[in-house]
């Protein structure tokens, strides 16, 4: 399928609804790291450092070529199409950007253009009088004048040094179809514009049509080279026709490519007489012509689907491709491409994480099976790549997760299907009965097929019953257009259909709507009904899953999955989600400021202290009703209050950091050689509650400033002085208030120094846990004693390596004194007393310290009084309702202790379900800042022993004694050491122990542990 959308049919032929208002509710959104549709336009800014680009997804982003680094700038949001953005130009100087799409405040004006502030994200401007959406903008070369043109045939000149109107024309277009695809000055006194009956030529003052140039098919693509010497045309024929300027009508030479050309961009510099030309159609390839010498120089074939775009860099050395199915942005060298005169790969790939969800099922194993219970599975292949639509062909299905039901009423994780739980260590055993779009029942057949009254691609629903087809419904421009997916239920007595432009409803067998189910934010070709008829589930080319309940149309809960790293969230419409490590930062809520303000955007990880909350998720599921879930949550007094609707006057603080800051790039790191920083912050709105600042550097909380300490309160500042590592520092400062969101500020610095104030580790503290002799009825363990044991021998040598004092605490039953010397190691028996007076230990750290927790024993996810993780230490008792709270250890003591403390901390968890400490510890408030954590299991699982150690402990041990760091002798990775764990206990288990390890997006890779030997000397460094 393919998963663009045509000039011809893109965003349907009618007017939109009117744009939301200013004091419109929050809106939920999702941001996979990237554009998750359709990438209309993008752009070099003049010193090649940055990419901008605007896309269907309402945002424009603003990338770092150099890191891959983004800024995200959002507009406005509606109904349908209302907030897409088509078109873009910068500025000459590269200090601003105008956008435009369908915008506007109303109806009648919904076509304005937006202007951009390229440093500050900011809309500085708007410019009023489309009543079209604006598909084209282009600037003159010096800056003075944009031009704009809309899809009703409306071409303007806009002065940009009084943002005003100076020319326009109405109808520039004749015919039915009347949109400017593109727009170019070839000098300052022309304009050049490109629609689908030809090539038109205006004069600039005034504004007059001098000629037209007819083509037979649409011509959509445009370029004029940089010495305003050439223009190129392109479009549905494939034919790049290549024309002198003035004399338009003179063909100069033609490139046939035999398949639709999506755009056009000439080279510069060295590469100024070469053309990129991107395809529209398979095969999905940029070719580079040389039109000196009429020869093609190169060509990339990285792109998996329709090449929306092309651009060059201002030195002409590399090229921007757009499009696919992940809607990538393909940075690529173009020196490389004609020299090699072979495939290249990008040497970037600007994009996120998500994918299309092209399939969607269930899948149920039987009640006496491994891992019972009903699973919502989806699938990212396209089942039909080049076709628009084939809702009779299902791709495969690729990933799971379990939905809670009252026998185990818990939300797991997504998984792939080749890891599935029902699986052995072989990849053998029961296979599960799968439950996919039903097209036939004894009812009779669903089919569909093109309308044959129509010029557009609308297209009907047809029921074939003996022989005979009978339409019960067709699509117009305002419900869909098209059929993308449709089941039958189970019983083969109502009908499920997926359309274009969010479309999703269910009929009767006669047509007729039951109800419109409103949540996706793009076409959805992918639905499935379970098998007892209770849930829809439906997959978009917004990239989420989504399940509904069948009889309500009540949308139920939302599964954003990113494929290739495992971070997901799912989310119930009041905004109440469960996610992974580092996902709840997938969605957020996008609020509205009016149209000259950009709009705020509220992430989940903002709000995790109001809204995660994963028992709620999972109960939505039981009930089929998170409407049902929250009201019960609500009555038990179990939810904070805080809703949606209050972000609009509680939004998280406002600050712009006004030092350091590059005055090019402001993603881009300032260098400095003094050891300390002063970060200067502007405080803008909602600052006045902010009690103190919290900063962090690579992870490691380093200050805690108190804002009476750090605020000029006359000139509305705040200044924070933040020690430094040597190199790069990734510096994070958190306002903290009391009733507000919290959100962080980055600022991006580099040492050039050998060492700086933080290099230096001071003081280390280990607690290591372990417990075996526990009493009936839980299980005795036999080797969590000298897992911890050995684990703090192993630890205690290697960080003496690198700190002044280590403090190791070993909490064990039964000690092996024989090994662990009393006058070094602090060792006590493992009751519930001990460890949280051990864990106090943690309070004493500053910011050059570290902190080391292992936990060897028995977890559990499954007690009355505490959700989630839960230790079990010596003295756990249980009695009828199960283990007693007193008794007990739940996470949140942990996570207390460990953000009492400052510095680096280092968690390794070897307990039963230890993951589970990712949803409702890690995630719920520090998993943005310090936590690295080592997992020994996923959720539901148990963690395995051989002696004479867990899995997990061995492989640890065997790690830290060197043969996990592959690339440096001297130091351990924190990355390495997790990948090594994870291969050796996968290998040794047969898949089914997965351990996991998490470090914050803030913290950069950093050494666990160093090794010292006569050729390579320890330095107390980090």
């Amino acid at each position: 399928m393919l998963c663009s959308i045509s000039p011809a049919t893109a965003g349907g032929g009618d007017s939109p609804p009117a744009a939301p208002a200013a004091d419109a509710k929050p809106v939920p959104d999702t941001d996979p790291g990237g554009h998750r549709a359709l990438i209309w336009a993008h752009a070099f800014t003049p010193t090649g450092q940055s990419i901008v680009s605007v896309s269907s997804d309402r945002t424009m982003r603003i990338w770092s070529t150099e890191t891959g680094e983004q800024r995200v700038v959002r507009g406005m949001r509606g109904e349908g199409n209302v907030g897409k953005l088509f078109a873009l130009a910068v500025s000459p100087d590269g200090a601003l950007a105008a956008v435009g799409g369908a915008l506007g405040p109303t109806v009648a004006d919904r076509g304005d253009i937006r202007l951009i502030d390229l440093t500050s994200g900011d809309q500085i401007g708007r410019l009023t009088g489309h009543t079209g959406w604006v598909r084209s903008l282009t600037m003159s070369k010096d800056g003075q004048w944009l031009a704009s043109g809309d899809d009703k045939g409306a071409v303007k000149i806009w002065s940009m040094t009084t943002r005003r109107e100076v020319a326009h024309i109405d109808n520039a277009i004749e015919g039915t179809s009347k949109a400017i695809w593109r727009l170019a000055f070839p000098d300052p006194d022309h304009l050049v514009a490109t629609a689908y009956d030809g090539l038109r030529v205006f004069k600039r003052a005034p504004l007059t049509l001098e000629r037209f140039v007819k083509s037979e098919k649409p011509e959509t693509a445009l370029a004029v080279s940089g010495d305003g010497t050439r223009i190129a045309t392109a479009g549905d024929d494939g034919i790049v026709r290549i024309r002198a300027w003035p004399a338009v009508d003179e063909l100069q030479w033609t490139i046939p490519t035999w398949r639709r050309v999506a755009d056009l961009a000439f080279g510069a510099g060295p590469s100024a007489t070469r053309l990129a030309v991107a395809s529209g159609k398979e095969p999905y390839v940029v070719t580079v012509w040389d039109v000196a010498s009429k020869t093609q120089t190169a060509a990339y074939e990285g792109h998996d689907n329709v090449v929306q775009g092309v651009a060059v860099s201002p030195d002409g050395t590399q090229i921007a491709s757009v499009g696919g199915n992940a809607n990538a942005i393909h940075l690529w060298s173009l020196t490389e491409a004609e020299q090699k005169k072979a495939p290249i790969k990008a040497s970037r790939l600007l994009q996120g994480g998500g994918r299309t969800v092209w399939s969607v099922g269930f899948l149920q194993t039987p009640d006496n099976a491994k891992a019972a219970g009903t699973y919502l599975a989806w699938g990212y292949s396209d089942p039909c790549v080049g076709t628009q639509a084939c809702p009779d062909v299902m791709g495969p299905l690729s990933h799971a997760i379990r939905l809670p039901d009252e026998r185990l009423p818990t939300l797991g994780d997504p998984f792939p299907l080749k890891q599935a739980p029902w699986l052995d260590e072989k990849g053998t055993g029961i296979t599960p009965i799968e439950t996919r779009a039903l097209l036939r029942t004894p009812t009779g057949s669903l089919r569909s097929e093109k309308q044959a009254t129509t010029r557009d691609n609308l297209s009907r629903l047809l029921v074939e019953r003996n022989g005979e087809s009978t339409e019960i419904s067709k699509r117009s421009n305002k419900n869909g257009t098209e059929y993308y997916s449709f089941s039958f239920d189970p019983s083969g007595s109502w009908i499920v259909s997926g359309g274009r432009n969010n479309m999703l409803e269910t009929l009767t067998l006669d047509g007729k709507q039951i109800k419109k189910l409103d949540g996706h934010d793009g076409d959805v070709p992918a639905v499935a009904v379970s098998p007892d008829g209770r849930f829809i589930a439906s997959g978009s080319i917004d990239q989420t899953v989504r399940l509904w309940n069948s009889k309500t149309g009540e949308l139920i809960v939302s599964l954003l999955h990113l494929p290739d790293d495992d971070r997901w969230i799912m989310w119930t419409p009041q905004g109440y989600f469960g996610a992974a490590p580092a996902g709840e930062n997938l969605i957020g809520w996008h609020i509205d400021r009016g149209p000259d303000k950009s709009a705020d955007f509220v992430t989940a990880g903002e709000v995790r202290t109001f809204f995660h909350n994963r028992e709620l998720v999972a109960r939505a599921i039981v009930l089929a009703s998170s409407e049902a879930a929250v009201s019960e949550f609500r009555a038990a007094g179990s939810l904070p209050d805080f809703s949606l609707e209050d972000l609009r006057s509680r939004s998280p603080p406002d600050l712009r950091v006004r030092e350091p800051r590059s005055p090019f790039d402001p993603n881009a790191p300032v260098r400095t050689k003094n050891g300390r920083v002063n970060v200067v912050l502007d405080l803008l709105d909602n600052t006045a509650d902010i009690e103190r600042f919290e900063v962090w550097v690579n992870g490691n909380q380093v200050v805690d400033i108190p804002t009476a300490d750090a605020t000029d309160a006359a000139r509305r500042r705040a200044t924070l002085e933040v020690p430094l590592f040597a190199g790069y520092n990734n510096v994070i400062i958190i306002p903290i208030t009391k009733t507000r969101p919290q959100r962080d500020w980055r600022v991006p610095v580099i040492l050039d120094a050998s060492t700086g104030p933080l290099d230096f580790r001071e003081k280390a503290y280990i607690v290591a846990i372990g417990v075996n002799g526990y009493k009936p009825p839980t299980r005795a363990l036999q080797f969590a004693r000298d897992d911890a044991t050995e684990f703090a021998l192993a630890m205690e040598g290697l960080l003496r390596n690198n700190h002044k004092s280590v403090h190791p605490i070993v909490l064990v039953d039964n000690p092996r004194l024989d090994k662990l010397d009393v006058r070094r190691f602090d060792v006590r028996e493992p009751t519930h007393d001990n460890i949280v007076k051990a864990l106090g230990a943690f309070s004493q750290a500053g910011p050059n310290d570290t902190i080391v927790l292992f936990l060897a024993g028995h977890g559990t996810n499954r007690t009355a009084h505490a959700p989630g993780f839960v230790f079990l230490p010596l003295d756990a008792n249980k009695d009828a309702n199960g283990y007693t709270e007193a008794s007990t250890v739940p996470w949140s003591t942990f996570q207390s202790a460990l953000d009492a403390g400052n510095g680096r901390k280092i968690v390794f968890l070897d307990a039963c379900r230890s993951s589970h400490v990712f949803d409702y510890g890690v995630t719920n408030y520090m998993v943005s800042r310090n936590l690295a954590v080592y997992s020994s299991t996923g959720p539901q699982q148990d963690a395995r022993e051989s002696p004479p150690h867990g899995y997990f402990t061995e492989a640890v041990l065997l790690g830290l004694s060197g043969k996990a760091n592959r690339r440096n002798p001297a130091v351990l990775q924190f990355e390495e050491l997790g990948r090594f764990v994870a291969d050796q206990v996968i290998e040794r288990t047969g898949n089914q122990q997965t351990p996991r390890h998490f470090m914050p997006p803030a913290m950069p890779e950093f050494a666990v542990v160093r090794y010292c030997t006569p050729a390579l000397p320890c330095a107390t460094s980090q």
